[in-house]
């Protein structure tokens, strides 16, 4: 298998895992304390901006390792 073929394959992963952790992720958590009272915390943009990256790193992998099955065999 070629390289270019690894690196296609990890950047569709790549890019699938950006738009799955964007959409998946919550940026802020809300805590319903009662009578009414809420209180909503946001995480960090550094903090969400490498949780995002690490899933879409992880996603990049697993579709290089995908692209291994999916090797047609040469003669």
């Amino acid at each position: 298998m070629n390289t270019k073929r690894i690196n296609i394959f990890f950047l569709y992963g790549f890019i699938f895992g950006l738009g799955l952790a964007v959409i998946f992720i919550p940026i802020s958590s809300t805590i319903h304390e009662g009578n009414g009272v809420s209180t909503t915390t946001y995480k960090e943009p550094m903090e969400y901006i490498v949780l995002i990256l690490r899933i879409a790193y992880i996603t990049g992998f697993c579709a290089v390792i995908g692209s291994f099955y999916n090797n047609p065999k040469s003669k």
